[in-house]
This record gives structure tokens, C-alpha cells and sequence, in this order.
């Protein structure tokens, strides 16, 4: 893991991709922002992200079709979710489809980063 990687961060919540951005950006992260899943695959597609945080519940395209797309084309694709609405269905699927961290919200910022830096060591 470098101080210069880059993320992903995936939410239709503006009020938490900026929290959560300027707490990645702070550490050294490199942080972009998608506020839908749509928008989230062309960024993915484009240029490849050290790793994807994203959440479940969005709009147009959720967190578990954004990460089912991005597996057609980039199978090693580092992902984390976060979600306000954990299950037991929604966790089995996500680590079925490769995510390396599950993460409920609300969570506390620095064991966050602590799982950030973790995903990215995978």
C-alpha cells in the first residue's frame, strides 16, 4: 500500500462522500467521488482504482450490480462496502463476489482507515 493510492468512493449520499473523502484525503489517500453507480462503472472503466468503496443502496444502479459489472472486466478489482442496511443475504453475496470488507454504517473513523489500509494490503 502506498500513501498515494488511489479510491474510489461510491455513495449517493453527498453529506457522507464528502465526510468520508476529505477523512481518505487527509491520510494521504487519493480520493474521487461517483454519486451513483452508473457514473461510479465508466470511472472504474476509464482508469483502475487501488480500491472501490462502495455502498449497497443507490439509485439507478446498486452497490452489488456495480461490483457484478466491474467483475465482467477486472476480476482483481479491490472492493469494500459500507451500508447503512447490513443483512446476512447482502454480505454472503458481496464476499461471494470477491469484496474484501464489509463495513455497517455508521462507523468509527478510525477503524475505518484501519480497514482501509487492510483491503489495500490484500
Amino acid at each position: 500500500m502506498s500513501l498515494d493510492s488511489r479510491i474510489l468512493l461510491v455513495d449517493d449520499e453527498e453529506a457522507f462522500t464528502g465526510v468520508v473523502s476529505a477523512l481518505l484525503s487527509a491520510q494521504g489517500f487519493k480520493v474521487e467521488v461517483a454519486n451513483d453507480g452508473k457514473s461510479a462503472l465508466d470511472m472504474i472503466r476509464d482508469s483502475g482504482y487501488d480500491l472501490v468503496i462502495t455502498d449497497l443502496n443507490m439509485p439507478v444502479m446498486d452497490g452489488i450490480q456495480l461490483i457484478r459489472q466491474v467483475r465482467t472486466f477486472s476480476a482483481s478489482q479491490r472492493f469494500m462496502v459500507v451500508t447503512g442496511y447490513p443483512s446476512q443475504d447482502s454480505y454472503e453475496k458481496v464476499f461471494n463476489m470477491g469484496v474484501l470488507k464489509y463495513v455497517s454504517k455508521p462507523f468509527l473513523p478510525d477503524r475505518f482507515i484501519s480497514l482501509v489500509r487492510e483491503t489495500l494490503q490484500n
